[in-house]
This record gives structure tokens, C-alpha cells and sequence, in this order.
């Protein structure tokens, strides 16, 4: 072989090196792009895990709110039976000593004072349990409407 010939496959060879090493570089740079967004990935990821922790916790606190609001209106309901039975037993102790008062009857005509006094209060106590009653029933229903809502999200 002759100097030529050497000069000759030497050239050929540094093409061949120099189309590897193209090749490198392009599989690196196709490396880092992937890598990049595997990156990308990896944040949409961490951030789709944060909002469903997130879901959970809110319907776990509108599952929360939801029983609450539901024992309340129990209550309430509960409380508001126990009031109107006073009230129409006030009533009928009303009506019933009405019937019964004489001029000459002072004793009955205090009593009838004082049951009308209660009779005041009690009316009093079940429009207060009747306003709550009906502040508790719309809580409720916002409670429900979140909760579909939520649901439908």
C-alpha cells in the first residue's frame, strides 16, 4: 500500500468518525429532550396527584358538613315537635281557664296571666326554632347542591 492509498483510508475513516460522532450528538440531543420532558411529565403528574388530595379532602369536609347539618336539622326538628306540644297544651290551658275566669276569680285571672306569659314565650321559641329550622333546611340544601355539584366535578 502506498501512501496514497493510506491518505485515502484515512479520509474515509475520519468521515466515518465524524458521521458517529453526528450521531452521538444527535442521540444526546434527543437524550436531554426526553429527559426534559419526562421533567414536564413528572410535574403534571405531581400536580394532578395535589388537585385529586385536594378533591378528597373537600369531600370529605362536604361529607362532614353534609352529616352535620342533617343531625342539626334532626335536632331542631325534634326541638320544634316538643315546642309546639307546649304551645298547644298553653293553648288548650288558655282557652280552658278563659272559660272558667269569673269576675270574683283573681287567683284564675293570674294564672291566666302568667299562662299567657308563657304562651308568649313559647310562641316566641318556636318562631326562633322555626327561623332556625328554616336557616338550617337551606344550609342543607346548599349542603346537597355543593355536594352534586362537587360530584358532577
Amino acid at each position: 500500500m502506498d501512501v496514497l492509498e493510506l491518505e485515502e483510508a484515512i479520509k474515509i475513516k475520519d468521515g466515518e468518525a465524524e458521521s458517529y460522532i453526528s450521531e452521538i450528538e444527535t442521540i444526546g440531543q434527543a437524550y436531554e429532550d426526553m429527559q426534559t420532558q419526562n421533567q414536564h411529565l413528572l410535574q403534571q403528574v405531581m400536580e394532578r396527584d395535589d388537585y385529586n388530595i385536594k378533591l378528597v379532602s373537600e369531600s370529605v369536609k362536604m361529607k362532614q358538613t353534609h352529616t352535620a347539618l342533617i343531625s342539626e336539622k334532626q335536632i331542631l326538628d325534634k326541638q320544634l315537635q316538643q315546642v309546639n306540644s307546649a304551645f298547644k297544651s298553653l293553648k288548650s290551658r288558655i282557652a280552658h281557664s278563659e272559660e272558667q275566669s269569673t269576675a270574683e276569680d283573681r287567683h284564675l285571672a293570674v294564672n291566666l296571666e302568667n299562662t299567657k306569659w308563657e304562651l308568649s314565650n313559647a310562641d316566641k321559641e318556636l318562631k326562633s326554632l322555626k327561623s332556625l329550622l328554616s336557616s338550617s333546611e337551606k344550609n342543607t340544601i346548599k349542603s346537597v347542591e355543593k355536594w352534586k355539584k362537587f360530584k358532577r366535578n
